[in-house]
């Protein structure tokens, strides 16, 4: 019976994951807009994880959101030197707060 509610819980919170990764990508796929956001944090969490946060505007309304970049920002992790740094942010012009950051450009170019 535990065997079954851990394989169950397990299965919840995959799915859970695969449907907020699929809701996102489906908002961003159209009625996209482009904006600049900075980076807030970037950090590592274990070996070789790292994590970004960033913050952006849309309308007056400040969204932060965290997330496991695809590129690297060079010696980030330890001297900090990106943080404050542009970025340009996609975001849904129906749901804002749904957003990716564009890692192959940076925003103060």
């Amino acid at each position: 019976m535990l065997r079954f509610l851990l394989i169950s819980v397990i299965c919840i919170v995959v799915l859970f994951h695969y449907y907020d990764n699929f809701k996102t990508y489906i908002l961003l796929k159209s009625n996209t807009s482009k904006t600049t956001g900075i980076i807030v944090d970037y950090y590592e969490i274990g070996l070789s994880s790292f994590y970004m946060k960033y913050s952006y505007t849309v309308n007056g309304d400040v969204y932060t959101k965290t997330v496991n970049p695809d590129k690297l920002f060079d010696n980030c992790e330890e001297d900090k030197k990106c943080i404050n740094s542009k970025i340009y942010v996609l975001y849904s012009k129906k749901e804002p707060s749904v957003s990716k950051p564009i890692f192959d450009m940076k925003g103060d170019e």
